[in-house]
């Protein structure tokens, strides 16, 4: 059984057990189906098994207060960093569950994000992996990501 599979089983156990509870299995089951489908090599290798795994949590970053449902409407931006390929991404979300806690040593937020320069409405929005504590080269967690 490979790591998604075991995450869905568990959460159809847990969404009968307790509704509430089973949110932070499907926070980071979602986080995990995001960067399965979508990321990078690199973003696979660092994530995937430690969300899957249930040993970081995930989260969804969508909405703003300005915006609501509107995603045409986000205002956080991402700037590229001078150095590396990482951005800088700044802006409100909000109604986010599982959004912070201790029960896991990192949670990982996909955000919703507007790269400067990119064009208005939802085709210059772009979505970025903004982990609570950045994760270092060997897996290990570094400094928390302000």
């Amino acid at each position: 059984m490979d790591f998604a599979s075991s995450a869905r089983a568990v959460a159809a156990r847990t969404t009968t057990a307790n509704t509430a509870a089973n949110m932070y299995v499907a926070g980071a089951s979602g986080a995990a189906g995001l960067i399965q489908s979508f990321g990078s090599d690199s973003l696979k290798q660092t994530y995937l098994e430690k969300l899957y795994g249930g040993e970081w949590a995930g989260t969804m970053c969508l909405t703003e207060p300005q915006a609501g449902s509107s995603l045409s409407d986000v205002k956080t931006t991402a700037v590229k960093a001078k150095d590396g390929d990482d951005y800088l991404v700044t802006g409100t979300k909000c109604f986010i569950s599982n959004g912070d806690h201790d029960l896991t040593p990192n949670i990982v937020h996909p955000v919703l994000s507007r790269i400067e320069g990119d064009p208005p409405g939802t085709k210059g929005i772009s979505i970025f992996i903004v982990p609570k504590f950045l994760v270092n080269p060997d897996g290990s967690l570094g400094p928390r990501n302000d």
